[in-house]
């Protein structure tokens, strides 16, 4: 039969190994939890970065959409504002023209 102190050893012995394997344990959980952590953060910086990209590409799309908007609004106002010389010399063109029918008409013998 088992003396007292052997008694107490073995159990000691089996508390200790307990502890240890918990021990064990708790460190492969601690390590686990900071691995996630890590992939979790490298997640959120590569997500962030996607995101910045992303918001980046949109500004220059609209960068490039403002520019093609203010090219055509130059050439519309330049057109506009070359209008009334151009209307201009249709009319008088359109005088000239009516003047040598006239004339012509006048030469034929067809005037009224």
């Amino acid at each position: 039969m088992p003396t007292q102190l052997e008694i107490e050893n073995a159990v000691t012995t089996v508390l200790d190994r307990r502890a240890s394997e918990a021990q064990a344990r708790q460190r492969e959980l601690d390590c686990a939890a900071a691995q996630r952590a890590r992939q979790d953060a490298e997640q959120a910086t590569a997500l962030a970065k996607a995101q910045r990209e992303s918001e980046l590409a949109k500004l220059t799309v609209l960068e490039n959409q403002r520019d093609n908007l203010s090219a055509r609004i130059k050439e519309t106002v330049a057109h506009y504002r070359a209008l009334p010389d151009a209307i201009c010399a249709l009319e008088r063109d359109f005088a000239v023209c009516l003047t040598q029918i006239q004339q012509q008409k006048l030469r034929l013998g067809l005037a009224h």
